[in-house]
């Protein structure tokens, strides 16, 4: 962030960042917005992996399906997080993370996942977590999968959210 604001025209301000992903990276937008939530407005995670520091939200299908068809993303979750005993897991787990804050210091959140991606679980369970601890966010269910299209068409409704909380019009 500090070479962001020392670099491009931003507002260098809570008010003025907002942070987005997807797969991968819509965990990695959850994880980091809602860690420095004092630092974020607003966070999005399309097609999110939301349970990768818990694997054990995995649907074990999912994780039969990761085996076989994506083992560098088997070794990113088992490398670049440790093994599932390492402590440094829960502390990286938007699951543990949102129940440390408040409605009122709680990021604007939106995610979005398709009714046939493999990770469809693991973001409802997370929905249903935010509904449990009344924190305001905005879910999209849409057709599709893990893909492109999905991304591409929810990343409208993603900007037209984060636009006003940012100032924009």
């Amino acid at each position: 962030i500090p070479y962001v604001d020392s670099h491009y025209r931003t507002i260098a301000a809570r008010r003025g960042r907002a942070i987005a992903g997807l797969s991968m990276g819509g965990y990695g937008a959850l994880y980091l917005g809602l860690k420095y939530h004092n630092l974020f407005c607003a966070v999005a995670s399309l097609s999110g992996v939301v349970a990768s520091a818990d694997l054990s939200r995995w649907d074990p299908a999912v994780w039969e399906m990761v085996n076989k068809k994506w083992p560098k993303m088997k070794k990113v979750l088992l490398d670049d997080f440790g093994p599932v005993t390492n402590p440094a897991r829960k502390a990286e787990d938007p699951f543990r993370l949102i129940r440390k804050l408040t409605p009122e210091e709680c990021p604007a959140l939106f995610l979005a996942v398709g009714e046939s991606d493999p990770f469809l679980h693991e973001n409802r369970e997370f929905v249903k977590l935010l509904a449990r601890l009344k924190i305001p966010y905005h879910y999209h269910e849409v057709p599709g999968g893990h893909q492109w299209s999905v991304w591409n068409e929810e990343i409208q409704p993603v900007l037209r959210l984060q636009a006003p909380i940012l100032g924009a019009h």
